[in-house]
């Protein structure tokens, strides 16, 4: 008893599954996930951090100026004072140290390339994992309209099949059986719902939509947990994927 609940107790079950469309194009889809995945905001910063060791390691080449001043003043006489300034200006160069600070140069501007072509991976799998996740809720919506009709088709059927029954000109075997497969038909769309449920959230968290919280396995399977990002509000949402 994995839930913790009370075997004992009643169990009432509530319809919660609505077919409820989700209109976005996949432009839209693919430009609100290069704005706001957060792994793509960490390889931004990732690269500005590798851009600034460069300019770091750069700078060790530079010139190091100084600049000094001192004011003085001493009595020359009984009747004249005599002041002014000093200002020295002075520069040290690393001439012996060219050799470390290269480099140094280098392996920053290595690190840079590495950052660069992890970029260009990691935008070549967001776009992919996109793309996957929009297809499969476009093949899950046509899935619930395929199995709605299913289901109004048995609905016929079975409509048919007890009036021929009670109009003698059919058997007792004929109406279960349309009874059994709109029993078939209707478990077959409320499993659709599901699917569709299921990459709807898929789409989001491949957008960025959805930050995961928590994942807990359980009894082979995985249960995760995510935190919706909305403007007004932010609801919770759990899904289990069997492993």
């Amino acid at each position: 008893n994995s839930l913790g609940i009370n075997l004992s107790s009643p169990v009432n079950i509530k319809e919660c599954l609505k077919y409820e469309p989700w209109k976005i194009e996949y432009k839209k889809s693919l430009d609100y996930a290069l704005a706001n995945r957060p792994e793509i905001k960490q390889m931004d910063t990732l690269l500005s951090i590798a851009e600034k060791k460069i300019s770091y390691a750069k700078a060790e080449g530079y010139p190091n100026l100084t600049l000094s001043s001192s004011y003085y003043g001493q009595n020359s006489t009984l009747i004249q004072q005599a002041n002014g300034w000093n200002l020295v200006v002075g520069a040290s160069l690393p001439i012996f140290h060219g050799g470390a600070i290269n480099a140094r140069i280098k392996k920053a501007e290595e690190g840079l390339e590495q950052s660069k072509q992890d970029e260009a991976l990691l935008l070549q799998a967001v776009e992919l994992e996109v793309k996957q996740s929009y297809l499969n809720l476009n093949a899950a919506a046509e899935k619930i309209e395929v199995n709605s009709k299913n289901v109004k088709q048995a609905e016929e059927s079975m409509r048919m099949a007890d009036l021929r029954y009670k109009g003698g000109v059919a058997t007792i075997q004929e109406v279960l059986d349309t009874q059994t497969s709109l029993t078939r038909a209707k478990s077959d769309y409320i499993k659709a719902l599901h699917d569709y449920e299921m990459a709807k959230t898929d789409l989001k968290k491949a957008m960025g939509m959805l930050v995961e919280i928590g994942k807990q396995e359980t009894g082979g399977k995985v249960i995760f947990t995510f935190n919706l990002k909305e403007i007004s509000h932010r609801t919770k949402i759990s899904y289990i994927k069997n492993m």
